[in-house]
């Protein structure tokens, strides 16, 4: 039931998204080491190992979900992507997330957890 919880949370954010022309990119499965929830109401993920070495507005290890950003995630949106970040990090499990390379700050827009 969790993972039909949760395929139906991505399905919903992306139908959320107004998709750019940015290349997306996903990071295969990663833990979280941490999260950083920032003032604009969106969040920076920080994950055990390197993303991309091109990753460097706050690390090589990271990326950003902000509402807006690239992707034009939605506040909602937002809101649905930390509360998953939050139970896997809770939980332990790994979590495989998009990103675009088209800037230094590495937008994303979907998580997946996968044990």
């Amino acid at each position: 039931m969790l993972k039909s919880v949760i395929i139906l949370i991505v399905i919903s954010i992306s139908s959320f998204a107004n998709i750019s022309h940015a290349t997306e990119f996903w990071t295969g499965q990663k833990n979280i080491k941490a999260i950083q929830v920032v003032s604009n109401g969106g969040f920076l993920i920080f994950f055990d190992s390197e993303v991309n070495s091109a990753c460097t507005a706050a690390g090589t290890n990271s990326v950003y979900i902000y509402p807006g950003g690239v992707w034009g995630v939605t506040t909602e949106g937002v809101q649905a992507l930390l509360a998953i970040a939050l139970s896997a990090y809770h939980s332990g499990d790994k979590v495989t997330v998009n990103y675009e390379d088209g800037s230094p700050n590495y937008w994303s827009r979907q998580i997946y957890i996968s044990k």
